[in-house]
């Protein structure tokens, strides 16, 4: 096993490092893969450098196949015209390197049955098993193949890639190598031109391949020494397990396998079956030095050994067997002169044709006649012409085809079993031909068919054989060789039918000529076959097509078979040889029996009766009805199937039939009125008081107005009774800072715009998206005159001030330009354009010497001092609007304009402010978000896995990596900081044990589905936490974070009511009940009546009035610093403190009531109590019963 295991490590590795090299052929090796062939002095020259790798190969930013700035767009550009340059010049002296395929074309062999041949002598041949194989499981390699560099990092450049791969494949197939000498002179690889720099990677490239092959010739001499080694353990033992046996039988494949075994076994008689059909060579081969004595058994007269080439067969006559040419040569041979198979009619056409003395033993004289046919042989002569086929070169005869398998049925209609039967062909063509039809035909799908060369030395009752040949050329092909034809006629015990064209075949052939002779003297041969019926004997059918076999569809003949069947009708079938007896034979006609109400019965004869199933009327003893029923159905199985006619409790009419048990639960849909919503639902009637079933079926539109002011879309299931409304999926359509429309959902906080940026400038415009923040151009301002000139860079504030000069210009009309000195000149002119020019907008207009500006965005023009006016309105303003400035008469927001660029930029700066504070930081972000994620692991610590586990989507999304946006982190910072509460509310509420409540099953009832309802109502909280983590909008998480008060107000009020020895079902238990038990949402005005319920609930049962939040009571407790044991509370519940040890030393009144509190000489006032509810003891500090509980550790 080791050495198997060994020998399958040896050949992965090798085609491992095949993969390498055709790998290093067509892609750029890294440093790494080449550091054990590059010499040590160009791998320090390679590595003294500078360049900022970022995870891609060194070896690519040598040959200059990478960029060291990914932003530059000039570099790239310059990359991909050097690729393209240097790949063209290459063009002019690459050489093509490829192995060059060598065809070559075989001499035509002149014979027409070749491809027959090859196919025949190919399944002739003995397939060997494979004797080398490994049964149990190999483990993997660790070694791998290490991932060729890529030279992309990042951006695409359209047709660079294409490029430069084509650059880098001419480069690696062109032969210009340098030398080692050379290479041994390079000191600094980086001082090398490009081309010398490829000449020295393929020299690098050379010294790997030669490594490769040098590992690649050690480890396959390995694999040869360990595959001899296994050899030698499986020869020893088979030799081993052959010396057990007195004898050994083996193929001759198997002996020139196993030579090595033979050779040790010595044996000294070796004895070859079928010796005529082995290749003298590997007779010879089967020998060992010790054979005293050959025994060679066979028949030269049969077929021949079949080389794999038949050329060889027919210049060199290899295929004569040893046995053959022994013969031929005179040596003494002793022939068997008595046959044991054929009847006397088949073996007269061997005799003297072929065998010049063969008897009959006389066990062949006894054989039964071919039932169905007056001739127990016959050949069927035709002069229908053969088809060729143009890809086998093979032959098909469709006629014989056809008439062998219609008699092939016929036979098998006789009795015979399909097994007794063999349809022989001489072509493989033939053989494909009758297969598909055979593969239609079920009754004859056991019949064997195959070529005669398949069956030699087999044997068969009734022997089927189509010649095939029959064309007007009058060529037989080897149908003329004397060894197929013996083989052919010798292969039948009993019968032997043949069909084909025999006089062109005795045309063309002597041999063919005498049996043909033969079987015309004994009346064996003609155009058509004469069946004959076995139950009929006087009357025969010829047949000579395969429609002529209709006339015999049974097998017999054409009369009706007229037999008697066991229930007395006669049979349906037409005469038939087959199930004689007719046991097997279905009568078809109506039965006539009847059953004992005298019903016919309605089956075919052949079939059982069974019960009868004739509908009628019986009545139904326990209610008296009338009901259609099966005969055979007696009283007692008969269910009234009359509708029930009996009223349920509810006023409805029983549903069920009237033999079924009525069910308490009325079953019948009505319209009820929810009571928890108003709504009209659709249920069945014993569902109609289920309120959980009411709240999940109700399907009325919802149709309150959202915090949005739209209208919600879902429905009062979906909507939970309007507690936790769906998020609103309506466009927003606000208008974002940027200008442009919001196209996100209206639920959703307003995204960061994902349109395409739309600032520029004269330089250049913004690549990025409309939301992300913009980079300032860094080029210098353009804003100059002949006046006055900007002096900072184009993205600051301009440090001038605008030129109110006329513009010198003069305009294609010849008239003075209305613009100004230094902006872009309007198309419009005074006096060309006067109606245009002068229409009133600002008011000044009209004036003569007003000067305008355009507006380069949208091309309107304006009067300079009502446009520079507008422009300054928003932005004097202290609380002006983050918005771009836009056009007074088309609102185009206006982003390209020098006179205005101050204004413009302050605009931008505002706007930039805005998207960093929505963008984000995108690093920030990600430290936000791995924040909250251990903020969520942190709570879970606290308040268990629940927690986490209801938030388990959202860490996922927490700890994927990706960069969210500030409105995500601050939705899911929502999510966790209400499911914090959620979870507490949870826990409080799972641990309340209602065991001292005893006094009321009414409370514990209540209690119960109080507690269903909140589980309920946790369940779809849950679900929302899981699912709306990301897209929670404000109003569901402001909903939400109420139906989390609900749950808390549920918690605190269950641990009260479980820590009570007594507690009546009063009003206020009811009203507290009925205040969070709802299905309408839960509100401030809901919190307060609780609140105030709550506290009358305590002060009636004694219980700590805690008036402040739970916050608060933690920082009190923090701030007072005192062990626990120190609260206490008034006959009314207030609670108040002792310091020191805790002990009632003195009495005093309460600040809120003025009830006595306190106490004297350590005993606290029979009226007062602990106020467990305030640090959670359950004893003073100053008590008998003190122990360490009281104590915070």
């Amino acid at each position: 096993r080791s050495d198997k295991f060994e020998l399958l490590c040896s050949k992965q590795y090798i085609q491992h490092l095949k993969s390498d090299l055709q790998g290093s052929l067509s892609k750029i090796l890294d440093e790494n893969s080449l550091k054990d062939v590059i010499p040590p002095w160009h791998l320090n020259s390679l590595f003294n450098t500078n360049i900022n790798l970022k995870g891609s190969s060194l070896v690519c930013h040598w040959l200059e196949l990478s960029i060291e700035k990914p932003n530059d767009l000039r570099a790239r550009f310059e990359l991909i015209r050097n690729l393209k340059f240097i790949s063209n010049h290459l063009k002019n002296f690459h050489e093509n390197t490829g192995s060059k395929e060598n065809v070559d074309v075989d001499d035509e062999i002149d014979s027409e049955g070749e491809a027959d041949i090859e196919y025949i002598e190919a399944e002739r041949d003995i397939d060997s098993e494979e004797f080398f194989d490994v049964s149990f499981d190999i483990p993997s390699l660790k070694q791998r193949r290490k991932l060729i560099p890529t030279v992309d990092d990042g951006w695409k450049v359209q047709g660079g890639e294409r490029k430069r791969k084509h650059y880098i494949k001419n480069n690696l197939r062109n032969n210009d190598v340098m030398s080692e000498e050379e290479a041994k002179i390079v000191s600094d690889v980086w001082r090398l031109p490009l081309k010398r720099r490829w000449c020295l990677y393929k020299y690098w490239m050379t010294c790997y391949i030669n490594e490769k092959n040098r590992e690649t010739d050690e480890l396959q001499n390995q694999l040869r020494s360990i595959h001899e080694e296994i050899c030698e353990l499986r020869t020893e033992e088979d030799m081993y397990i052959c010396r057990q046996a007195d004898v050994v039988g083996m193929t001759t494949t198997g002996a020139a396998k196993y030579r090595q075994i033979v050779q040790n076994l010595n044996p000294k008689i070796v004895i070859v079956e079928e010796a005529a059909e082995i290749l003298e060579s590997h007779l010879v081969t089967s020998l060992a030095p010790g054979t005293e004595h050959v025994i060679l058994i066979g028949d030269h007269q049969q077929l021949r050994p079949s080389p794999t080439v038949h050329l060889l067969s027919v210049q060199y006559e290899l295929n004569v067997s040893l046995f053959e040419r022994m013969v031929q040569n005179g040596m003494d041979c002793h022939q068997l002169g008595i046959q044991h198979r054929m009847r006397p009619e088949i073996a007269t056409l061997l005799v003297p044709h072929i065998y010049e003395k063969l008897e009959n033993h006389e066990s062949v004289t006894r054989y039964e006649n071919i039932k169905g046919v007056m001739k127990n042989v016959f050949f069927i002569t035709h002069n229908y012409s053969e088809q060729s086929e143009k890809d086998t070169k093979s032959h098909v005869n469709e006629h014989e085809a056809k008439f062998l398998l219609g008699l092939c049925k016929y036979f098998v209609q006789q009795g015979y079993d399909p097994s007794q039967i063999t349809v022989l062909t001489t072509y493989s063509g033939q053989l494909f031909a009758m297969k598909k039809i055979i593969s239609t035909k079920k009754i004859i799908s056991g019949v064997k068919i195959t070529v005669v060369d398949n069956y030699q030395g087999e044997e068969n009752d009734i022997i089927l054989i189509s010649f095939v040949r029959s064309n007007e050329e009058g060529e037989i092909g080897f149908l003329k060789e004397p060894n197929r034809v013996c083989v052919a006629l010798s292969r039948a015990k009993k019968g032997l039918f043949c069909i084909g064209n025999f006089q062109l075949l005795a045309e063309r052939s002597n041999l063919w000529k005498n049996i043909v002779s033969r079987l015309q003297s004994n009346q064996a041969i003609g155009a058509s076959l004469q069946l004959v019926c076995q139950n009929h004997p006087n009357i025969s059918n010829d047949v000579a097509h395969e429609k002529d076999f209709d006339s015999v569809p049974e097998g017999g003949c054409t009369r009706n078979c007229e037999a008697r069947l066991s229930c007395g009708h006669t049979c349906p079938l037409m005469c038939h040889t087959y199930d004689k007896n007719h046991e097997l034979t279905k009568c078809l006609k109506p039965c006539n029996k009847k059953c004992s109400y005298g019903h016919p019965c309605n089956r075919k004869c052949s079939d059982e009766c069974g019960l009868c199933r004739t509908l009628i009327m019986k009545t139904v003893e326990s209610c008296r009805h009338q009901v259609k029923v099966r005969c055979y159905q007696s009283e007692e199985e008969i269910v009234c199937d009359k509708p029930c006619e009996k009223i349920l409790s509810c006023g409805h009419t029983c549903l069920k039939k009237c033999g079924e048990s009525c069910s308490v639960k009325c079953e019948r849909i009505c319209t009820v009125r929810s009571v928890i919503c108003g709504h009209d639902i659709k249920v069945e009637c014993f569902q109609s008081k289920n309120i959980d079933l009411l709240a999940d079926k109700c399907t009325e539109p919802c149709r309150m107005q959202l915090a949005c002011e739209h209208m919600c879309k879902g429905n009062c299931r979906r909507c939970h009774q309007g507690r936790l409304h769906v998020a609103c999926l309506q466009p927003c359509k606000r208008i974002l800072v940027c200008g442009h429309e919001c196209k996100s959902p209206c639920s959703k906080s307003c995204p960061p715009c994902k349109r395409q940026c739309e600032n520029r400038c004269v330089h250049s415009k913004c690549p990025k998206e409309c939301g992300e923040p913009c980079k300032e151009c860094t080029e210098p301002c353009e804003w100059q005159c002949i006046h006055k000139q900007c002096n900072r860079l184009c993205g600051q504030l301009c440090d001038r001030s605008p030129c109110d000069k006329p513009c010198p210009k003069v305009l294609n009309c010849k008239h003075a330009c209305i613009g100004l000195c230094g902006e872009p000149c309007p198309r419009q002119c005074r006096i060309c354009h006067q109606d245009e020019v002068t229409e009133i907008f600002f008011g000044s207009e009209d004036e003569p010497g007003a000067k305008f500006i355009c507006l380069e965005d949208c091309k309107h023009i304006f009067e300079i001092n009502g446009i520079s006016q507008w422009m300054r309105t928003s932005q004097d303003s202290e609380s002006r609007q983050i918005l771009m400035k836009s056009c007074p008469k088309c609102t185009t927001v206006i982003r390209k304009n020098l006179r205005f660029g101050n204004v413009i930029k302050s605009c931008l700066q505002d706007i930039e402010k805005v998207k960093i504070l929505t963008y984000g930081d995108k690093k920030r972000n990600i430290l936000r978000a791995v924040k909250l994620a251990e903020r969520l692991k942190s709570s879970s610590v606290r308040y268990g896995k629940s927690l986490l586990d209801i938030c388990a989507p959202l860490l996922k999304v927490l700890n994927s990596g990706k960069s969210r946006s500030v409105q995500e982190l601050t939705v899911m910072e929502n999510i966790i900081s209400v499911g914090e509460i959620f979870v507490k509310a949870l826990k409080g509420k799972d641990i309340v044990m209602l065991t001292r409540v005893d006094s009321d099953k009414l409370i514990k009832n209540t209690v119960s589905e109080f507690k269903q309802y909140l589980e309920k109502t946790s369940l779809w909280l849950i679900s929302f936490f899981r699912d709306e983590y990301l897209t929670a909008s404000d109003q569901q998480l402001q909903e939400l974070l109420w139906e989390v008060r609900r749950m808390e107000s549920a918690t605190k009020f269950l641990q009260y009511i479980a820590g009570r020895t007594i507690i009546n079902y009063d009003s206020h238990f009811r009203s507290i009940i009925d205040c969070l038990m709802t299905y309408s949402p839960f509100c401030e005005s809901s919190l307060a009546v609780f609140s105030e319920e709550f506290k009358a609930l305590t002060e009636k049962y004694g219980g700590a009035v805690i008036n402040v939040t739970e916050d608060e009571k933690k920082s009190i407790l923090k701030a007072m610093a005192l062990t626990k044991g120190h609260w206490f509370q008034c006959p009314r519940g207030h609670v108040y403190c002792i310091t020191e040890c805790g002990g009632a030393m003195q009495q005093s009144t309460c600040n809120e009531c003025g009830e006595q509190i306190g106490g004297m000489n350590h005993a606290l006032l029979p009226s007062n109590r602990g106020a467990t509810d305030m640090d959670g003891s359950p004893h003073g500090a100053w008590s008998d019963a003190m122990n360490m509980d009281n104590y915070r550790f």
